[in-house]
């Protein structure tokens, strides 16, 4: 090994002995709205089709039957990640006549709330369970926001990464060492939006459903709005961000104290969700608790310690038991450009940068680091573009250009390490180094090329509407195999949810509390 693998090799010296361990799996959930070929939000339900949103492996809804969301299984190449998307991609189109998928993170115009079909997953009690989960998500947020959407880009190392360990202590090697990931993420995340924001301007609906969140912006023309400078307007105050969590302070120095904040906010009632009430005047579900958070995953983090929950199991319950199996990176816009959500581009970059992230030193971090390095992400995502911007670097303000410069020096050196060990030629360090160009002018950057081309469109609605028409365009053709290959996993999916269904259960009110209780 060159001196530079060995220098980011020096945390784990049987590596360097041995390069060809450092083996990365990744994946990738990628969201996207279905609309008519108006561009509204298509009023149907998730087609039957498709398969069970509840039981199958890659094809499934988040907040609104209207709400698709892909899953790609784990894998070691981007390309494969890529064509996996894109035969999901087909099969939804194939099965959906006369619908797009909506290619930007910022929704479709959407004129009512109600225009918004809450998801459903049947009549099983885990079914009725994410059901009454996103009513909560309706009563505390509003529906047109939970439409928001984005990709989330899931990163792990083999477990050839580390030395051979018993099982306890392997789990707690691999823990502390994805909380050190973690922390290093929220240290460099800014620069993440930078590179790949691409939501800097939103329909005038969803600004009317929020009338709040119209602070400090612009109108671009007579229906789209936009901050000046913003790069993500989703990660901003506009997307995801609510009063009850504000006061919540999560620490990732170790996962006791990670789970310990979730579990206070899970367990703490918030006058506000009282006031809602857990039912309403029918009967029926208002949301899951009254308390600050229904469940763990509401906390809204731009990134996530994760680990494959069993049948049931609650995801603070499969943390605590078995650690952390992988992390997910949620701050990521879609890029409204790339059939995936993602370019084949970004993921070498994100690749990198997560790698970057795990291998470098990363100290725990106190109150103050921690509450820089939210200004600087905050910073980025408002004004990211404005000329000039200074962030804050170990308590001293520096040039973000000078800093991203800099954190692009050595996540290339790491790039051209990885190169090296898995003979990919140079194409990670080659998506390393096309980031330079968006630091030499903002007019380089993915938000400027979406603020531009809606501006030629004539506003953010028909942006939209274009781009979906022309990813659509993208897709090659199912094979017979692979047409018969997701119509066999759609089958086999409603099965299995017929099968839960007719399964004896108890009642779901004592199925959930049963759910809730303890730790």
């Amino acid at each position: 090994m060159d001196s530079n693998a060995h220098t980011w090799l020096k945390k784990y010296p049987w590596l360097q002995d041995d390069p060809a361990r450092l083996e990365v799996n990744l994946g990738i959930e990628k969201e996207g709205l279905r609309v008519t070929s108006e561009g509204q939000i298509a009023p149907n339900r998730h087609p039957e089709r498709l398969g069970s949103t509840l039981t199958h492996p890659y094809i499934t809804t988040d907040y609104s039957e209207a709400l698709l969301e892909f899953i790609t299984p784990v894998m070691h190449d981007v390309g494969e990640i890529t064509s996996f998307v894109e035969q999901l991609h087909r099969f939804s189109l194939d099965n959906t006549p006369n619908e797009w998928i909506w290619p930007a993170s910022m929704p479709c115009r959407i004129e009512r709330e109600l225009d918004v079909p809450i998801a459903e997953y049947g009549t099983s009690n885990p079914g009725l369970l994410k059901h009454v989960y996103r009513r909560g998500l309706w009563h505390r947020y509003g529906r047109i926001m939970q439409c928001i959407a984005g990709v989330h880009f899931n990163f792990s190392v083999g477990s050839s990464f580390w030395p051979n360990l018993g099982a306890e202590a392997l789990k707690d090697a691999q823990t502390q060492d994805y909380f050190a990931a973690i922390r290093n993420f929220r240290r460099y995340s800014w620069l993440l939006m930078y590179l790949f924001g691409a939501s800097p301007c939103v329909d005038r609906s969803f600004i009317e459903a929020y009338p709040a969140k119209k602070d400090e912006l612009e109108q671009l023309d007579a229906n789209t709005l936009f901050k000046p400078y913003a790069t993500s307007l989703r990660m901003s105050g506009m997307g995801y961000q609510s009063d009850a969590q504000a006061s919540l302070f999560v620490c990732y120095n170790r996962l006791e104290t990670y789970l310990s904040t979730l579990k206070a906010a899970i367990q703490t009632s918030y006058e506000p969700y009282e006031i809602i009430g857990l039912k309403d005047s029918q009967g029926q579900f208002n949301q899951m608790s009254t308390n600050i958070l229904q469940i763990e995953n509401e906390y809204y983090s731009d990134i996530r310690p994760k680990r494959t929950t069993h049948s049931g199991e609650k995801p603070i319950h499969a943390l605590f038991s078995r650690g952390v199996e992988y992390v997910e990176v949620r701050s990521l816009d879609l890029n409204p450009y790339a059939p995936s959500g993602l370019t084949e581009e970004q993921m070498h970059f994100l690749e990198v940068f997560m790698l970057y992230c795990l291998l470098k030193d990363s100290p725990e971090m106190g109150t103050r680091e921690c509450t820089d390095a939210q200004k600087n992400l905050n910073l980025v995502v408002n004004e990211g573009r404005r000329p000039g911007l200074q962030l804050v670097n170990q308590n001293k303000k520096m040039s973000m250009v000078e800093w991203a410069n800099h954190l692009l020096d050595e996540i290339l050196q790491l790039a051209r390490c990885l190169d090296k060990v898995h003979g990919t030629g140079s194409v990670k360090a080659e998506a390393v180094e096309k980031q330079r160009l968006p630091l030499q002018g903002s007019q380089y950057t993915l938000s400027w090329r979406v603020l531009n081309d809606t501006t030629a469109a004539g506003g953010f609605q028909s942006f939209g509407i274009q781009q979906s028409k022309r990813i659509a365009e993208c897709f090659n053709l199912l094979t017979a195999e692979q047409q018969a290959h997701f119509e066999a996993i759609a089958k086999t999916s409603l099965e299995q949810q017929k099968a839960l269904e007719a399964a004896p259960r108890i009642e779901f009110e004592t199925f959930l509390r049963d759910y809730l209780a303890g730790f």
